[in-house]
């Protein structure tokens, strides 16, 4: 379905009916004339409340939109209670600069229950809103709801009855630490974000959601709530997941279950280990093995990995489509992986190895290789590197080889490295240096 709608969209866009906005890339206009099309065409059942509606016509109204005030009381909306076959409420987005918005409590517990042919419901980024009413599971044709950066505190057990809904998002929602027991029943459920909340633990038997494409993060638990099987069943996962309290895994063939080899459509993963321990896990190596995940992967990303060292398959020259790589908190590690090899790279981001004496050749993969060390690399950051004190070259007879099209390095808090930082940079155009005393003389080269 979401493919189907975005060829409709680049068919829209190839025809100049959408025009991408110039304030802002990862948005879409539409030319006023086509705008003014697109009201006449939709008449009477579209309305932007408070700019273009008519009371005696809200009965046949069937999509709403409205701005957002800092104070949004149920007078506002009291045109809706004729709005009966109402399918659209849809509160627009204002700039995050503008402040907190306040909604007045009768209208979810008062005007929500007369609409119950609502198929898309979004009330984001109120800030006193503190629970949904029973009442929602009524709404039975509801496909999505957006209750993002609320103060909701707890999910109403009735919302597991909304068996059509296909988007739940819940992010940065502090206030909720737990979902509800049966979400099970959201067989029809797409999209699940939970990022930002205080959510623990996933709820048993979430492998029944067979149509759960993108879920922002899937925490384990090991004595209660969803486990690496139940992972495993979400065979329809693609885009981006996050995995967290990975520490939780019992068995490293547990993590075998969560078949992350098979999921060819995921394009983002964070695998996330609890970094408050002190000890090293003997199986970490293993688990991390395990959840090797499929070679179409772009963007990975690893926290508070308590190993010594990194599976083979990090920095394995076969992930040729990884553009972003981030490795943060690997306290334990006394070297770094062999990333050179990554045709693709751009982004590496390498933030808290405190083990980290020498970065040598091993950094830079094969030497015999034909490939040039971090060859696409653009940006490359060291962070909080507090033993490190020598970075080695890729080699004297190879020096200028590696990091053809490096442009920015960033080198912060690495307070006993020496130099060795590479010399032949053709493409730099940015760096930094900070919290690394030794290093003056290096700046001064650059300058």
């Amino acid at each position: 379905m979401e493919e189907v709608g975005e060829d409709y969209f680049l068919d829209l866009a190839s025809r100049s009916l959408l025009e991408q906005s110039s304030d802002n890339k990862s948005g879409f206009v539409m030319h006023d004339l086509v705008n003014d099309l697109a009201k006449f065409v939709s008449g009477k059942f579209t309305c932007r409340l408070h700019i273009d509606h008519s009371p005696e016509t809200m009965n046949e109204t069937r999509h709403l939109s409205y701005l957002r005030r800092r104070y949004d009381s149920f007078m506002k909306f009291e045109v809706l209670c004729e709005a009966t076959r109402l399918h659209t409420f849809l509160a627009l987005e204002l700039s995050p600069n503008y402040g907190y918005f306040f909604l007045s409590k009768r209208v979810p517990l008062n005007l929500l229950p007369k609409l119950r042919c609502l198929r898309v419901l979004s009330l984001s980024h109120y800030k006193n809103m503190t629970e949904l009413p029973e009442s929602i599971g009524k709404i039975k044709h509801l496909r999505y709801l957006n209750i993002s950066s609320t103060a909701i505190k707890r999910l109403p057990d009735s919302i597991c009855k909304l068996c059509n809904l296909q988007t739940l998002n819940l992010s940065f929602c502090y206030g909720i630490a737990v979902l509800p027991r049966d979400m099970w029943k959201l067989t029809n459920l797409h999209h699940l974000d939970i990022a930002g909340t205080a959510i623990k633990e996933m709820p048993m038997q979430l492998g029944r959601l067979k149509c759960l494409q993108t879920s922002s993060k899937f925490i384990i638990n090991k004595h209660s709530g969803a486990c690496m099987e139940e992972l495993g069943k979400l065979a329809n996962l693609r885009v981006k997941l996050s995995i967290s309290e990975l520490q939780s895994v019992v068995s490293p063939m547990d993590a075998l279950k969560a078949c992350l080899k098979d999921r060819k459509y995921l394009e983002e993963l964070v695998l996330e280990w609890n970094g408050l321990g002190t000890n090293i896990s003997e199986c970490q190596r293993s688990v991390l093995d395990n959840l090797r995940p499929h070679s179409n992967l772009k963007s990975l990303t690893i926290n508070d990995y308590g190993d010594k060292s990194f599976p083979d398959w990090v920095g394995h020259h076969s992930f040729s489509n990884i553009v972003s790589l981030h490795l943060n908190n690997c306290k334990h590690c006394p070297n770094l992986p062999p990333l050179g090899q990554l045709p693709s790279l751009q982004n590496l981001y390498v933030v808290g190895f405190e083990g980290v004496v020498k970065v040598d050749y091993e950094f830079y993969g094969s030497v015999s290789s034909s490939i040039k060390p971090f060859g696409a690399l653009k940006v490359l950051r060291f962070e909080q590197m507090l033993k490190w004190e020598e970075w080695s070259s890729f080699g004297v007879e190879n020096e200028g080889e590696a990091f053809p099209q490096l442009e920015e390095l960033y080198v912060d808090d690495c307070p006993k490295l020496t130099g060795g930082l590479p010399v032949h940079l053709p493409s730099l155009t940015k760096l930094e240096i900070r919290k690394c005393p030794h290093l003056v003389d290096i700046v001064m080269r650059f300058c």
